[in-house]
């Protein structure tokens, strides 16, 4: 009689595996459902081999682990968390599952511990009459406010898939292009730390070297090495303190910065930045036109959809702005003329918006001029990685020229004066 290997989830939610005979995959099923079994995968074959005392590691230790690590999660982690989430939620729910059910599956077949800790935490949370979206925002670092807010609108709608869909999207656009951005970034970081190696050997070893040989010769070193000792010295002595009061410096504006004054003191100077003041204005118009439009499409009222948006804008100067425009349009101000007034988008967006107006299908102007703000956020961040690349490299290529030619010119006074006795 054939042998089929399975794996299965007993009914207290501990997952099991092993092998039972039958003569087809159904009757196999049968045996397993009626021993109280959930099967999550049955093949034809042998049952898999026992797992070494590592792997046999107990479940609820595995789930204590993942859960502690659930609490001190990075924002980039949390990022593909949620999207592995959403997607698995988008797949349940959008084939019928109501949403509960879909959460209480996921919590119970999740092979990754996080998100099997993260499910049982919001099943618990959902079946105690909670919202998904309140459920949510108590993990902000795995949900950030426009996932929350977006997902408020679409339970209040009813039309939470497409609502899924968009923020998948959403969160698998900002991976992609996050790793553009550190890909980018890697071969000027690595530049950089060879040069400042460099020149730490020269500093730290060469450079005392060069110069006791040239004093006890009653030789003076070269113009270049002397520009290299001087620096030498100057990053031996005052390096310290230099490094001391930039970390002082940042300590102190972040905590300025958590003030109400400074944060927008703050979010004022970084608009003023050359290309970094225009990626993050292009980062929260991107956001809000996209929040926008699909609040809208989900049907939320202007109000509501235009309340939602600004809670989501993280520029201050950008959120005040918007803010004002808000109300002139709650007041029955066009939606270009108010955001005109108060300079919240370009003249070219608003064309496009003043005809999403003229249509009355003004959700398709906001994700246009969302689909536009985004190619040009690629394109600045591109400008950013390869102005950043040209600085680092020409200065590292620099201090390795500097480097070479003062220890050259020294090996050659070094030689002449050797030769001249």
């Amino acid at each position: 009689m054939p042998t089929f290997s399975y794996r299965a989830t007993a009914k207290g939610g501990e997952p099991t595996q092993g092998s039972v005979e039958a003569a087809d995959r159904k009757q196999a099923l049968q045996r397993l459902h009626s021993q109280g079994l959930r099967v999550t995968d049955l093949r034809l074959g042998n049952a898999p081999q026992m797992q070494s005392a590592h792997n046999r590691a107990d479940p609820k230790d595995k789930l204590a682990l993942a859960a502690k690590q659930l609490e001190s999660i990075n924002n980039i982690a949390g990022s593909r968390l949620a999207t592995a989430f959403l997607k698995k939620l988008l797949q349940l729910h959008g084939s019928g599952l109501p949403l509960g059910d879909a959460v209480k599956l996921l919590s119970q077949r999740a092979a990754d511990p996080l998100l099997a800790v993260l499910t049982g935490k919001l099943w618990r949370d959902l079946s105690e009459g909670r919202s998904l979206a309140l459920s949510l925002s108590q993990y902000p670092r795995v949900f950030d406010s426009p996932i929350i807010h977006l997902i408020e609108a679409g339970e209040s709608t009813g039309n939470l898939c497409p609502v899924l869909a968009n923020l998948i999207e959403s969160l698998e656009e900002s991976a992609a292009l996050r790793k553009r951005i550190l890909g980018g970034m890697a071969y000027p970081a690595l530049i950089c730390s060879i040069a400042f190696g460099i020149a730490c050997l020269f500093a730290f070893y060469l450079q005392p070297r060069i110069q006791g040989m040239m004093e006890q010769l009653g030789q003076k070193m070269s113009l270049p090495a002397r520009i290299l000792a001087g620096l030498s010295e100057g990053f031996i002595y005052y390096g310290p303190f230099i490094l001391g009061a930039l970390v002082i410096g940042a300590l102190s504006i972040h905590r300025w910065r958590k003030t109400p004054e400074g944060r927008r003191k703050t979010d004022e100077w970084i608009l003023k930045i050359p290309i970094v003041g225009k990626i993050c204005r292009n980062i929260d118009v991107c956001r809000m036109t996209n929040l926008t439009s699909t609040l809208i499409e989900s049907g939320v009222n202007t109000t509501e959809a235009l309340r939602m948006t600004e809670r989501s804008i993280q520029n201050t100067v950008l959120r005040e702005n918007f803010s004002a425009a808000r109300i002139m349009i709650n007041d029955g101000a066009a939606f270009s003329l108010a955001l005109r007034k108060h300079a919240v988008l370009d003249d070219t967006d608003l064309d496009i918006l003043s005809i999403g107006e003229s249509t009355g299908n003004i959700a398709r102007s906001f994700k246009e001029i969302f689909k536009n703000h985004t190619q040009d956020l690629d394109s600045e961040f591109k400008i950013l990685i390869r102005t950043v690349a040209g600085v680092a490299m020409g200065s590292a290529f620099g201090l390795v020229a500097l480097l070479a030619l003062g220890i050259v010119t020294s090996v050659l006074q070094l030689s002449q004066s050797i030769m001249a006795r």
